[in-house]
């Protein structure tokens, strides 16, 4: 009920945003995803990088300023709830960190 011009488009937009931000993933030895058919969220699994570190894998994504949820409110530990919906600029920083994530032993983990 009401305009729905404003919807054109936003399914190839954030295909393309969710599928950079998979390409970048792949980049990184220290994470996984698998593609998801659907939603504007990956769900990264960060068991290597917690095994590695110690640290939380939230911890060590907050810590580069990727704001994640963790994985264990969905009865997924060693994972992230990641959301991607973004401006261009804010998707390619994110996009970038991910590609370069590389998991610190001096982060604590993290209370949330």
């Amino acid at each position: 009920a009401g305009p729905q011009d404003w919807l054109a488009g936003i399914k190839e937009e954030y295909r393309g945003i969710r599928d950079r931000l998979l390409a970048a993933i792949a980049c990184s030895p220290w994470l996984s995803v698998v593609k998801p058919a659907a939603g504007p969220f990956l769900f990264p699994n960060l068991a290597h990088a917690e095994a590695e570190t110690g640290a939380d894998g939230f911890a060590q994504l907050l810590a580069l300023g990727i704001p994640t949820v963790p994985g264990r409110y969905f009865h997924g530990p060693g994972h992230v709830r990641l959301p991607f919906g973004a401006d261009t600029d804010t998707v390619a920083r994110l996009a970038k960190r991910l590609e370069n994530f590389v998991p610190n032993r001096g982060v604590s983990s993290a209370a949330d």
